[in-house]
């Protein structure tokens, strides 16, 4: 495999990048092993949720609502950086 410094290798067997810094899990802290633990966990959880749900909605909440509100009436008054 050709390694060129400076640069993250390409492996043509599997078709990836190999991370020059990559590190066995039981190698990290406690701490960053459960959080890395936790973020794959989570990351299938919300696939899963996602693939199971007909449409993703993204709520809107009553200060979104202001915060929209507010900006869409005030975008004509913004003020133009002088050159």
């Amino acid at each position: 495999m050709e390694v060129v410094p400076g640069y993250v290798t390409w492996c043509e067997e599997c078709n990836w990048n190999i991370d020059p810094n990559w590190r066995h899990v039981s190698s990290l802290a406690l701490f960053d092993r459960i959080n890395f633990r936790m973020g794959i966990k989570k990351s299938h959880q919300l696939l899963e949720e996602n693939l199971q749900a007909d449409r993703i909605t993204y709520p809107f909440t009553w200060s979104k609502d202001c915060t929209v509100c507010w900006t869409t009436l005030l975008q004509p008054f913004k003020r133009r950086p002088s050159t």
